[in-house]
């Protein structure tokens, strides 16, 4: 039995120990995941409080007979934006830690009429070879809870937690109904969420499909592909007219591209150019290459500035400032402004266009 008088006094450094072994963890766990292209809400991490401690000792029955039986000193939560994802964050840690699984728990498997707290808890400790590592000394032995859940699940467990409700108590009829749709709720909007990725990233297998096969290899086709904002960054990522322009800027004047963001613009200006279907877009884009890797060079250089961030999309906007300067001032004008509140738009003339897409045409350096 553990003397909880005499845990005041040498808990303290233990708590240091599993305090530390925590933030170690989150900053492992996090890299890992980042490595493994799994996007996770949050990491936290907590080593249980002396009161916390005693209180769990008290409340088992005095069950314990040493610290090192009681697995959750140090615990850590891993939120995930989508259910489907914590099976991926358990595979993952699975490779990198050692797993008790005597004491590790699926609190997700429910019966059919159950509805309530969800989380797959797994006890670890760290492999040899983490602990070959100075930094990891002093955590040989220590164990570990990884409480891994959907950001969903996580908000039932903290509402089920702040209200003092637990299912398994005896609650008025009414507060048990309640919480019971409530959960239920939570765990309907945890399946449709995993359904729309689905769908998305069907969808966006689609475009690329469409984008990308030529007509000798599929079947003609008529389908009309809408430009949104999925489809718009299908084609970023896969129109060779845009690849090659992008290279200009990375390889030949030293600029990051950084992620796609806020397609609303390039869809307005789009609108304006009369373009709604994506494959007709790609096929511009393809016809009219050389043109924009020159109009991208051209425009780049005559502006003068200095910037070393662009935006990935930003051939693209090139790619339709050129189109809306084939014709006159007025309709290069025109399209500037258009969707913008007042008369001015956000494209920045810093050049005249209209001599820019002549040159660029003609393919002069200058």
């Amino acid at each position: 039995m553990i003397d909880s008088e005499e845990l005041k006094s040498s808990y303290p450094e233990k708590y240091k120990q599993y305090d530390e072994l925590g933030k170690l963890l989150v900053q492992a766990i996090s890299k890992i995941l980042q490595d493994e292209n799994i996007k996770v809400h949050a990491i936290y991490h907590r080593a249980k409080d002396l009161d916390s401690l005693i209180g769990k000792i008290a409340s088992k029955d005095n069950k314990y007979s040493t610290l090192e039986e009681i697995t959750d000193l140090s615990g850590l939560r891993v939120i995930t934006y989508l259910e489907s994802d914590v099976e991926k964050v358990e595979k993952i840690l699975r490779t990198h830690l050692i797993i008790d699984e005597s004491n590790s728990v699926d609190k997700r498997r429910k019966e059919a009429n159950e509805f309530g707290y969800k989380s797959l808890h797994l006890v670890s400790t760290l492999q040899e070879n983490w602990l070959s590592n100075p930094i990891y000394k002093s955590c040989r032995g220590l164990k570990s809870e990884i409480q891994i859940r959907s950001i969903l699940q996580h908000a039932w467990a903290e509402i089920e937690h702040d209200l003092g409700y637990k299912s398994t108590e005896p609650v008025p009829y009414d507060l048990k109904r309640g919480f019971n749709r409530l959960a239920a709720g939570l765990e309907s909007a945890d399946i449709e969420f995993d359904r729309l990725v689905k769908l998305k990233e069907e969808y966006k297998k689609k475009i690329n499909y469409e984008l990308t096969t030529t007509t000798t290899t599929k079947p003609p086709t008529k389908l009309k592909i809408p430009i949104d904002s999925l489809s718009l960054s299908v084609l970023i990522d896969e129109n060779p007219a845009i690849q090659e322009a992008q290279q200009i800027l990375t390889q030949e004047f030293g600029i990051k591209l950084i992620g796609t963001i806020d397609l609303r613009y390039t869809i307005s200006k789009l609108k304006y150019l009369g373009i709604e279907d994506i494959q007709i877009l790609n096929d511009l884009l393809i016809q009219k290459k050389e043109p924009l890797k020159n109009f991208t060079r051209l425009l780049y250089k005559r502006r003068g500035d200095k910037r070393q961030f662009l935006l990935k999309q930003s051939p693209l906007d090139y790619f339709l400032h050129y189109l809306a300067s084939a014709r006159d001032r007025q309709y290069l004008d025109e399209y500037i402004t258009y969707g913008s509140e007042g008369n001015n738009g956000k494209v920045k003339e810093v050049t005249d266009f209209i001599k820019l897409h002549n040159d660029a045409d003609n393919g002069l350096e200058v």
